[in-house]
């Protein structure tokens, strides 16, 4: 059915685009995954990146109106589209909202993405659906089988320290500490993904759509605290400070913090004891920071 590396165009919202090449239609199929959302499976070997180089566009297939932002990222009516990103046909994926089928694939998926360290509990995931159900994202494969996950909650974040820990920002991982009334900051709890999935650009959807969150709830951005697995093994040999300096600096990757960098995060700085249980990180992380380019605006507009 197939050819090459389609890719999903998944959406966070219920507005199906269709991917244009130099403003004809692209051949490929268009498939209904739910009753609200369409996308289009391309035959062509396209990522992000080499998009706009290319002169792909995204046309709405409800107001036929054309956005050929760069990033190939489309804002119709008020809906924000995820970017294409290049697939192989092994794990093709779109993101979604999590629901409660899902706690079980999200358990197992926790324990492949991060075998040392203790996954999501049923309870906790229940706890992210009731407080908070827009925050909490999935990525799925052609077969629904989940590869990636995202949680999140909205903190009032000057009501925190800079050096709080996960559990007393995530309030023990239940997430009762989401404030959407006072709250001003989507807080970035937990991003996994499938280690047979990793550099398919399942992350990269992901935080593509944590970003769609915060712009819906005109929040200044997102904070979270980022693992740095790479530190353990220099730790004998420089402090975490000079090792983050150095993969802020590209003298250094680490598999977590340079995505992040490439993201658009800036990193605010270090946080001792974030999470004692990550051996990888020696319990470090770097407090980093994304904000949201429509909260200047809207800002000076109030």
């Amino acid at each position: 059915m197939f050819r090459g590396f389609p890719f999903f165009l998944a959406l966070d919202c219920a507005v199906p685009l269709r991917i244009l090449k130099r403003g004809r239609p692209r051949g490929g199929l268009v498939c209904s995954l739910r009753p609200s959302l369409r996308v289009e499976l391309c035959d062509c070997l396209v990522s992000a990146k080499w998009a706009a180089a290319w002169g792909f566009m995204t046309e709405c297939l409800l107001t036929r109106r054309v956005c050929s932002k760069k990033g190939v990222q489309a804002t119709i009516n008020g809906a924000t589209a995820i970017r294409p990103v290049m697939q192989s046909i092994k794990t093709m994926c779109m993101v979604r909202r999590m629901e409660t089928s899902d706690i079980e694939g999200v358990i197992a998926l926790q324990k492949r993405a991060f075998p040392k360290m203790p996954p999501w509990t049923r309870t906790q995931l229940r706890h992210h659906l009731k407080n908070f159900p827009e925050g909490q994202l999935v990525a799925v494969d052609r077969n629904g089988r989940i590869v990636g996950s995202a949680s999140s909650l909205i903190i009032r974040w000057d009501a925190f320290d800079r050096l709080a820990s996960w559990d007393v920002i995530t309030g023990r991982g239940r997430f009762g500490t989401h404030d959407p009334h006072a709250g001003n900051t989507l807080y970035g709890a937990d991003v996994g993904v499938d280690p047979d999935a990793r550099g398919m650009g399942v992350g990269a959807l992901l935080y593509e759509g944590r970003r769609a969150i915060a712009k819906r709830h005109h929040l200044s951005g997102i904070i979270a605290g980022g693992r740095i697995p790479g530190y353990a093994a220099c730790a004998n040999t420089m402090s975490a400070q000079s090792y983050v300096s150095e993969v802020v600096q590209g003298l250094r990757h680490d598999p977590v913090l340079s995505f992040q960098l490439r993201e658009g995060f800036l990193v605010k700085q270090v946080i001792p004891g974030y999470l004692p249980y990550d051996k990888p990180s020696c319990g470090y992380a770097t407090l980093i920071e994304w904000r949201n380019p429509e909260w200047d605006d809207l800002s000076q507009a109030a």
